[in-house]
């Protein structure tokens, strides 16, 4: 299969102009009416299903996902949200003091998070000689890093094509020249907060962006700073057996001015603090400095 045709489609269009998930091509029998379309365009594609690979590894499972007909007969119009390439291509051209690309591998390069702008900087650069922005959003009033930027906008696209493993394995981190897995560089508090407890007791550390929704918002107990908690289901466990709780803290309010409900994105130096004799564990932001946090959605 070429190259570009790894990533697959997510949504097609049936005869009926009725859309359908990458799901149902695995259904039996199958819900839609063909010919197929691209959710996103007028392109022809055709349903393949998921199947078992052979490979050094042992097996690899593959999703079910929509593909082009024929890329030589008509390619994805203009603009398609389901041209993956394209896609890519735009944030890193937005983003291409932070995206740096090595064939069909982008890489994310992950600044020193004590490098990261005030709250009363100006714009400026920072000591590895890169443009920082802080003319944008302003969530908790720090303000924002370019490395969260670029690090969301990767999400964000990732998500919308369902987060499949061949459009993640297209990404990598890279601190101080090491390359880093997406998966060990980006986690969901909701679904990974147990691979993010064994992340952070690693020996090798490294600054890591971790996604949640807010839950709690409450002050310190003496008033002057302030906790979001983000949501971890009960259920998930760290390598020592206790739950792993998702914080972002702050010993100045205005670092984190979010509401319960907030998705959030936050980017430096997380740490675990276990509970003396309790039941769970923090991985935690400290976000007064070298951190940044921003809302994903």
């Amino acid at each position: 299969m070429p190259e570009k045709e790894r990533v697959g489609i997510p949504r097609a269009r049936d005869a009926k102009n009725n859309l359908f998930e990458r799901e149902a091509v695995d259904e039996s029998p199958q819900p839609f009416v063909k010919p197929l379309l691209c959710g996103g365009c007028t392109a022809p594609v055709v349903a393949v299903p998921g199947s078992t690979r052979r490979s050094g590894a042992g097996s690899v499972s593959v999703i079910p996902y929509y593909r082009l007909k024929s890329r030589d007969e008509h390619d994805h119009d203009e603009g398609c949200r389901y041209h993956f390439d394209e896609r890519v291509g735009d944030i890193a051209t937005e983003y291409r003091q932070e995206i740096e690309r090595d064939a069909d591998t982008y890489l994310l390069i992950l600044r020193d998070p004590q490098s990261l702008a005030g709250p009363e900087d100006d714009e400026g650069e920072d000591n590895d000689g890169r443009e920082v922005r802080t003319d944008v959003e302003t969530a908790g009033g720090a303000a924002l890093h370019p490395t969260i930027q670029a690090a969301r906008a990767i999400a964000r696209l990732l998500r919308h094509f369902r987060n499949d493993p061949a459009a993640q394995a297209r990404f990598k981190a890279s601190y101080q020249g090491v390359r880093i897995a997406w998966e060990d560089f980006f986690f969901d508090a909701e679904h990974d907060a147990p691979s993010l407890a064994a992340r952070l007791l690693d020996t090798s550390q490294y600054p890591i962006a971790v996604l949640g929704r807010a839950t709690l918002v409450q002050p310190f107990k003496n008033g002057d700073g302030r906790s979001v908690h983000l949501q971890t289901p009960p259920g998930a466990k760290g390598p020592d057996g206790r739950w792993v709780n998702a914080v972002l803290r702050a010993s100045q309010p205005r670092f984190l001015g979010y509401e319960a409900d907030d998705v959030i994105l936050g980017y430096g130096n997380w740490q675990l603090y276990p509970e003396s004799g309790g039941a769970r564990v923090d991985a935690r932001l400290w976000c007064d400095v070298g951190s940044a946090t921003i809302k994903f959605e």
